[in-house]
């Protein structure tokens, strides 16, 4: 709690006297901070944590997929590859997707017919595994 407050538990919950270190610390006027309320400290406690919850939620993933992929459009499709210790080909240095492929069909409510741009059927594919071709 006092990550994201700035106040111990016991600083929110007891009003100790803030004289109650004077005594040991040897601080001048300017050092000293002043005097706060406790229902100062619970405000300022409730602000800290409100804006690290918002700068929490501005790092989420919502869960909003904008493409909106149309029968005819080239999209390339995101795939797992798979290592052939045999032929010395490693997964992890391969591409992540395949070459542009047409949409042929739709599949309601989030399933696409792949096909190639020959008209060989590559397979259905849910539309996050698919991404847009741009042709540069």
């Amino acid at each position: 709690m006092a990550g994201s407050t700035g106040f111990c538990p016991l600083e929110l919950t007891l009003e100790l006297p803030r004289d109650l270190f004077k005594k040991f610390l040897k601080k001048g006027a300017d050092q000293v901070s002043p005097d706060e309320s406790l229902s100062d400290k619970v405000l300022q406690a409730y602000i800290r944590m409100k804006s690290k919850a918002s700068r929490r939620l501005k790092g989420q993933k919502r869960g909003l997929y904008k493409m909106e992929p149309q029968i005819g459009d080239l999209v390339l499709c995101r795939y797992h590859p798979v290592s052939e210790a045999l032929k010395g080909v490693t997964g992890k240095f391969s591409r992540p997707c395949e070459n542009p492929w047409r949409i042929t069909k739709r599949i309601p409510p989030y399933y696409f017919e792949v096909s190639g741009v020959d008209g060989k059927l590559r397979g259905v594919f849910h539309k996050q595994a698919l991404k847009p071709y741009l042709e540069t």
